[in-house]
């Protein structure tokens, strides 16, 4: 490891020192705990031009944040590499740079679901119309029967971690909470023998089936996580439920009250029940309430068993699983670097700077990230996730 002083020409390319691929930096569209997300430009050696998502984070960030932040950080990699599915945000490319990592993704330009119930609040008064959050409904319970096809259950499902890609149609992104169970034959989970590969035990070794940690956004947690009792899938469902509840009403199922006191939150997940607009149809009402019972074994639990409510009747799961379904919104963008759903606090935002995060001998810990780099968009997708 040197100590190499880092110049301005550092903060405007993200480079792979491994493959030469190359990106501009433009504008910061997002940031977290430990990362920045930019909207970069594919320069030098891609299979394909134009712009993407790029997920930076300082390896002095995680070398302090410990041992557990690091395997997320690793994990989510290895899901968003791993998992080919429509409406889940997928890997382009992912490299380590001397002082960072980067994770590069496809740009949904249509921003998070989040801001569009805020846009619609701010329009109408009211959340998104049962039609389009009913589509959306749709499409992100496809993608997290996928997740759940190998054993990954995302635990931090909301709408901020449901983004609309320029098409209209989502992607489930955020993999930082996710973890990987074993799957079992009473799990609920969908028959991995679809998939040509029905042995788990060659995936699944050292995998437990259930989960007890507490862990995500506290107003999407479900009863059961709470309630420290072993958990799978199933919170990803009652988020799903509390997510739907909240494009319609542009509220929280359970709030805080008055003071947004999260103590009396958590108490309501778990003792009190919702209330339902009386504007809503019945099928809507009955759907939400299936999705957001407090007991797993009543719940609505997998993709088949939300297909049977009234609310899905005659509805073409084929059509939008292959994205043939035209969605009930689609972004008005005027360009392909239109800002239009980028939270306004990121329009003049500054450009990271490597000087923000002074790199340091033995920041690097490039043997521990050895296997961090991938390049699935350059070469043929492998047909086993994992």
């Amino acid at each position: 490891d040197d100590e190499r002083v880092f110049g301005a020409e550092d903060d405007a390319v993200l480079k792979d020192p491994s493959g030469g691929a190359s990106y501009k930096i433009k504008k910061v569209i997002g940031e977290g705990g430990f990362s920045r997300v930019l909207l970069v430009e594919a320069l030098g050696g891609h299979a394909k031009a134009g712009l993407f998502a790029a997920k930076i984070i300082p390896k002095s960030h995680l070398k302090l944040a410990g041992d557990s932040f690091i395997k997320a950080t690793m994990l989510e990699r290895d899901l968003l590499a791993g998992v080919a599915h429509p409406f889940v945000l997928s890997l382009y490319h992912s490299f380590q740079e001397k002082d960072r990592l980067v994770m590069v993704v496809d740009f949904c330009q249509g921003g998070s679901v989040h801001y569009h119930v805020n846009i619609a609040v701010k329009a109408t008064g009211r959340g998104l119309d049962e039609k389009r959050s009913k589509f959306y409904v749709a499409e992100i319970a496809l993608g997290l029967s996928q997740l759940h096809l190998f054993g990954i259950v995302h635990r931090d499902l909301k709408l901020e971690n449901v983004l609309v890609k320029r098409s209209g149609h989502i992607a489930i992104c955020d993999f930082g909470t996710s973890k990987t169970l074993k799957r079992t034959a009473t799990d609920g989970a969908p028959d991995r023998s679809s998939t040509g590969d029905d042995t788990p035990g060659r995936r699944d070794a050292g995998r437990q089936p259930f989960t007890r940690s507490i862990i995500g956004t506290p107003a999407y947690m479900a009863p059961e996580m709470l309630l420290e009792q072993p958990y799978n899938y199933s919170v990803d469902w009652w988020a799903l439920g509390v997510a739907f509840f909240t494009m319609l009403r542009a509220k929280l199922p359970f709030d805080g009250g008055r003071n947004h006191e999260e103590e009396k939150m958590l108490w309501r997940i778990v003792k009190s029940r919702p209330r339902y607009d009386a504007a809503w149809s019945p099928d809507t009402r009955a759907a939400l309430q299936y999705l957001l019972q407090k007991l797993p074994k009543t719940r609505v639990t997998s993709l088949d068993q939300l297909k049977q409510l009234d609310l899905y009747a005659g509805f073409d799961w084929a059509a939008v699983e292959t994205e043939r379904a035209r969605p009930p919104f689609v972004p008005a963008l005027k360009s392909k670097d239109d800002m239009a759903y980028v939270p306004v606090k990121y329009a003049n935002a500054p450009l990271p700077s490597r000087a923000d995060t002074p790199y340091k001998k033995g920041d690097s810990m490039r043997k521990l990230f050895r296997d961090f780099s991938h390049r699935g968009a350059f070469a043929k997708a492998t047909s086993a996730p994992f």
